[in-house]
C-alpha cells in the first residue's frame, strides 16, 4: 500500500460546488484501509469512453501507426491509469515516474520524497481517434488541479498535478488548456498544475501496472477507485 498518506475530512480540501469535488480521491499509501469518501454534489462529468470494450489488460506492444503520447501526473497512478485506459482512442497507459532530480526512480525512493519525482502515467493514444487536447480534458476531470502537492488523502511532492510536455506544440496546447480551465472559474482556487518539459519517463515496477484490473477486489480499489469510476460513468473492473 501507499506511504505518506494523510487521511482527513475532504470538506477541508474542496468546496461542494467544484466540478471534480465528487470525482477525485487519489490512491492511499497507508497500510490502513482507506476511509470511504463522502458523497458530494457536483456537476456531471463524463469521459469519452469505450462503451462496448471489455476491461482487459491492454497489449502495450500494439502501438497505433499514428501514435501520440502524454505524460501526466494527477496523484497516485493506480486510479489515473484506470480512468485513462477507458478513454476512447487511448491504446495503452503505463504507470511510472517523471520530473525528479535523481538519475533513476523506484517506488521506495519516490515515496521517500527525496528524489522529487512525481507519480505519472504515460498515455499512448491513436491520433486518428483522439487528440492531446482531449486527453487533457479527461486529465482535468479525474483529479483536483488546485491542491498543491497532494491529491485527497495523499500528501507529498510525488502526488503533484503536472503535465510533462515533449515538444513545443504540447506545451502550447497544455498552457491553453490550463488557461481555459482557469478562465472558466470552475474551481474556487487557481489551478496549480505544473507544465514542465519531460526529461525522462521511468516505468514503475510491474506490480503497479494495471493494478485495478488485476486486483479488483482490493479494499482500496473498492473504497476509492470504484466511486470515482461511477461518477465518471466508467466501467468498474470485475
Amino acid at each position: 500500500m501507499k506511504k505518506n498518506t494523510v487521511i482527513e475530512n475532504s470538506k477541508g480540501l474542496l468546496s461542494a460546488g467544484v466540478l471534480c469535488a465528487a470525482l477525485f480521491l487519489a490512491v492511499a499509501c497507508s497500510p490502513k484501509q482507506p476511509a470511504k469518501p463522502e458523497s458530494k454534489p457536483a456537476e456531471k462529468a463524463k469521459v469519452e469512453s469505450k462503451e462496448s470494450a471489455e476491461l482487459t489488460i491492454p497489449d502495450e506492444s500494439k502501438e497505433p501507426k499514428n501514435a501520440g503520447y502524454a505524460i501526466l501526473g494527477a496523484g497516485c497512478f493506480w486510479c489515473v491509469e484506470e480512468v485513462l485506459q477507458q478513454m476512447d482512442g487511448v491504446t495503452a497507459v503505463v504507470s511510472g515516474y517523471a520530473g525528479g532530480s535523481e538519475k533513476d526512480a523506484n517506488y521506495d525512493a519516490v515515496c521517500s520524497g527525496k528524489t522529487d519525482h512525481a507519480e505519472v502515467v504515460k498515455v499512448t493514444f491513436d491520433k486518428d481517434k483522439t487528440s492531446y487536447d482531449k486527453v487533457l480534458d479527461t486529465f482535468w476531470k479525474l483529479h483536483d488541479p488546485t491542491t498543491l502537492n497532494r491529491q485527497g488523502p495523499d500528501a507529498g511532492r510525488q502526488y503533484r498535478s503536472a503535465i510533462f510536455y515533449q515538444n513545443e506544440e504540447q506545451k502550447k496546447i497544455a498552457e491553453a488548456s490550463k488557461k481555459k480551465l482557469d478562465d472558466a472559474e470552475i474551481f474556487p482556487r487557481a489551478v496549480v498544475t505544473q507544465i514542465v518539459p519531460l526529461e525522462k519517463f521511468y516505468p514503475a515496477e510491474d506490480y503497479h501496472q494495471n493494478y485495478a484490473r488485476l486486483h479488483p477486489d482490493d479494499d482500496y480499489i473498492q473504497g476509492i477507485l470504484v466511486p470515482k469510476l461511477k461518477k465518471l460513468h466508467l466501467k468498474v473492473p470485475k
